[in-house]
């Protein structure tokens, strides 16, 4: 292993024993997980050409911090092969973070059109905010697209701000806040949740709660949250 790969590596480790979700640096590490037997949903994913995304016990990927910071505390043994982390844009000693402020634009004008019944600004405001996570990562897998103009399918090109590394930080860290959430439903599995489904859209699950009105009230489920990446994040706007 070269020396630049050992330094890196030691730069990522740091960075993640020190996360704590208040700022995200874009970077990601080659590395083997081993997690234990009974883990009940490992966090990190490789892609089966017959399944998709599966979660095995043992595997080799490249992931983010976010992701590695919860195999850890989810017992996996880490072994690391390679690491890329970049250092952050400063500005007045602060960190930058590129799409920030468009995102939150975008999201008050929705919310704003919500409140006032404007399906069609929400809509809108909804794909554009949604956009920018497409357009980082389009052209990054060989996909075809239909051309109206032409009549046939062509190569979906890269995109003008089409960017592996910025992708891969948006997938990493919503997997890991996923599989953070997974956790902590499955930790009440002896009081009686069952997690039937978990997307990015919600968990199904459950509940041995007797009303809508309990149901409603997730405070005794929110508490298995602290601690966790979901807690880490949910202050960062």
């Amino acid at each position: 292993m070269s020396k630049s790969s050992l330094k890196a590596i030691r730069k990522f480790k740091k960075a993640v024993r020190e996360f704590d979700g208040s700022e995200l640096k874009i970077a990601c590490a080659d590395v083997k997980a081993d997690f234990p037997a009974n883990c009940y949903a490992p966090c990190l994913s490789v892609r089966n050409d017959k399944y998709g995304l599966v979660q095995p016990i043992t595997c080799r990927v490249v992931a983010t911090i976010p992701e590695i910071h919860l195999a850890r505390k989810q017992g996996a043994k880490i072994t690391y092969y390679d690491a890329v982390i970049f250092d952050d844009l400063l500005i007045d000693g602060k960190p930058v973070y590129i799409f920030r402020d468009y995102n939150k634009d975008l999201k008050e004008k929705r919310d704003k059109a919500k409140d006032e019944g404007n399906d069609l600004l929400q809509n809108l405001t909804k794909h554009a905010t949604n956009s920018t996570y497409g357009k980082l990562c389009q052209g990054l897998r060989s996909k075809s697209i239909y051309d109206l103009k032409d009549g046939y399918n062509k190569p979906l090109p890269y995109s003008k701000i089409s960017t592996p590394y910025l992708g891969m930080m948006v997938t990493g860290a919503i997997r890991a806040c996923l599989s953070s959430a997974i956790d902590a439903v499955y930790s009440l599995s002896k009081k009686g949740y069952v997690i039937y489904s978990a997307t990015t859209d919600g968990l199904l699950y459950k509940s041995p709660l007797k009303s809508i009105d309990e149901a409603i009230d997730m405070e005794k489920l929110n508490a298995k949250f602290e601690g966790t990446l979901l807690d880490a994040f949910k202050e960062e706007k």
